[in-house]
């Protein structure tokens, strides 16, 4: 009966599970080795092994009632979203900017947004930038004036108090510590 509500879209399938239950690792890691090694009989095996995983996803409740199609649809606006801040944070992005590619005017945008994310838009964009920022602070030699205007920030000093805000640590602190 599950099986038919994970095929109908009622449930959705975790995408973490604790460490602790070991028989899914187990489960995936046997069917990894059969497509790896692809022994006699082993279309078998997955299917095998596909119920078995099936059935310890069920059993421990790795599972939740699917959101409503309405909230499927707010998290697809949302999703175009976020493709759109990943392929523009270092461009000047504006809150209009945001809500066009929502396809919603701004007051609705920044209640929606919040209401998906517990965040302000402009909130999450700067966040999105310092996570950039951190990358290249890690894997290359640009100085941090470079860095912050890389990642969408005009003023190297507006930058260095954002990435304290998120990160407790101004952004010379972080290319010294060791984490």
């Amino acid at each position: 009966h599950k099986i038919f509500d994970l095929l109908n879209q009622k449930i959705l399938i975790h995408n973490y599970f604790p460490a602790a239950c070991t028989q899914i690792n187990d489960i995936l890691c046997s069917m990894l080795d059969l497509l790896r090694f692809k022994p006699g009989g082993y279309t078998l095996l997955l299917q095998g092994y596909t119920f078995l995983l099936f059935g310890q996803l069920f059993q421990n409740h790795f599972y939740s009632e699917a959101p409503a199609l309405s909230t499927q649809k707010k998290v697809l606006h949302l999703k175009d979203v976020l493709t759109f801040i990943d392929e523009h944070y270092a461009e000047d992005i504006r809150l209009s900017d945001l809500a066009a590619c929502a396809n919603m005017n701004g007051n609705y945008f920044c209640r929606y947004f919040r209401e998906l994310t517990h965040r302000t838009p402009l909130d999450y964009l700067n966040y999105y930038r310092v996570e950039a920022a951190c990358e290249q602070l890690s894997y290359t030699n640009k100085t941090i004036t470079e860095i912050a205007f890389d990642c969408g920030f005009h003023d190297a000093s507006y930058f260095v108090k954002v990435f304290k805000r998120y990160k407790n640590i101004t952004p010379s602190e972080y290319t010294r510590a060791d984490f």
